[in-house]
């Protein structure tokens, strides 16, 4: 049997009833700029931005509703904390920077924290909740009561507070030097109990914060600026930092880690990221454009350009996400849609599924028939061949070796003579 092995990157023939994966643009009922989104399942989600804008959706994007917020200046991060409530977090506008929690989808909003600095705020696994200001708070009964934790660096912003699961989150954002800004994150190890400063000495260079993904606890991506003093540059660099450990050092402890630079220069300025364990990331930037990665950063492509900055990305999944930018851009990125098709009598089987190292395909014919057997992944690639073959008449078993294949879903296909017989999907999970 002959096996044609095809890289990850190289086009392969769509199935009939695929359709390629897209960005689509929503209807905005805005045109203020939108610097964050997020959404609880495929349906309920926020948007927000400049100017106390704040957007709902509860038919996953296809309408957006604008809500009344207390907020007078900028909503700096919005957190889904159940199907009802909701809390966001403004920056200083002049009279201070406030949390707010609302337990009816936005109709009514509480004040539930108040500081001197801009508050950015977040969720962890096991559903506290964390926002930093001057001081790092924590709330553990959803919002109603916030613990005051440890004083914050006066000469720091912070802009982003990312957990990989309930024990382990980052703090992140930019610390003013003498000539610019450079990265400044701080890590908890025990679900906010400690937080200790990572080492400055540990970072590939002195580049400033731009965005950060965590995709388990010990394992983060962090795209940095280079800063050109204390004002963004037009390019950015993805870094991989491993291999945590507290370190005891001369008044305190700090985090020492491993780092290693990924793509030495993205050239845009680079406003978010989420990459995934199988290798696919995705990064949005200023030049109206979203990249799309299948190899942990080492390469990209350009899965979106438009005509508006990006400035936040959340993705539900691999494939399926929104984006949100200036103008009130509103986009929604939806996976390519695959049905599965049998020929009558055909009788196709696969398992298992999810698959490791193989996976077995059975069918049954009724006449003797020659055939391909292709596997496509999400994006259409032909990832693996059989090469053209005949089968005899009654159930065939053909095993198909798959540990060479990335984690993800593929499609597993039968042709005939440039007709497609059948298709199904399986999972590969090594």
């Amino acid at each position: 049997m002959k096996w044609i092995l095809k890289g990850a990157f190289i086009a392969g023939t769509l199935i009939c009833s695929q359709a390629k994966a897209q960005w689509n643009m929503q209807a905005s009922p805005v045109k203020t700029n939108l610097t964050a989104v997020s959404f609880k399942g495929s349906r309920l989600g926020y948007a927000a931005g400049e100017k106390g804008t704040l957007l709902i959706t509860n038919d996953g994007g296809k309408n957006w509703i604008q809500l009344k917020t207390p907020v007078t200046g900028n909503i700096t991060s919005v957190t889904i904390i159940d199907s009802n409530a909701v809390m966001i977090s403004s920056n200083d506008d002049g009279a201070g920077a406030f949390i707010y929690e609302s337990k009816d989808q936005g109709q009514n909003w509480v004040r539930v924290l108040s500081d001197t600095r801009t508050f950015v705020g977040a969720k962890s696994q096991d559903k506290s909740l964390y926002s930093t200001s001057s001081y790092i708070y924590k709330s553990t009964d959803r919002g109603r009561n916030w613990e005051q934790g440890a004083p914050l660096n006066l000469t720091s912003t912070y802009t982003r507070i990312e957990f990989s699961d309930s024990s382990t989150g980052l703090i992140a954002g930019n610390i003013a030097g003498i000539l610019k800004y450079s990265t400044q994150m701080l890590r908890t190890a025990d679900a906010g109990k400690n937080w200790f400063v990572l080492d400055n000495f540990s970072y590939p260079n002195a580049n400033g914060f731009a965005a950060l993904s965590a995709i388990n606890r010990d394992s983060v991506y962090l795209v940095s600026n280079f800063y050109d003093h204390f004002s963004p540059g037009d390019s950015c660099q993805l870094s991989l930092l491993t291999n945590f450990r507290l370190v005891k050092s001369l008044s305190n402890y700090v985090w020492k880690f491993d780092s290693k630079i990924i793509s030495q220069g993205f050239h845009d300025r680079i406003n978010d990221c989420k990459f995934f364990p199988s290798g696919k990331g995705y990064t949005a930037g200023d030049k109206a454009a979203i990249y799309l990665t299948f190899n942990s950063g080492k390469k990209w492509i350009k899965d979106y350009k438009g005509n508006s900055a990006i400035k936040a990305l959340y993705m539900l999944d691999e494939e399926t996400g929104y984006a949100v930018g200036e103008g009130g851009l509103i986009l929604k990125r939806t996976g390519p849609a695959f049905v599965e098709t049998t020929v009558s009598g055909l009788n196709i089987k696969v398992y298992p599924n999810p698959a490791a190292g193989q996976v077995y395909v059975e069918f049954e014919t009724q006449k003797d028939i020659e055939l391909t057997i292709d596997l496509h992944d999400a994006q259409g690639n032909l990832g693996l061949q059989v090469g053209r073959k005949k089968y005899a008449r009654g159930i065939q078993k053909i095993m198909i070796p798959v540990g060479q294949l990335k984690n993800g879903l593929y499609h597993i296909q039968l042709d005939s003579k440039g007709q497609t017989l059948a298709s199904k999907t399986v999972m590969i999970m090594h």
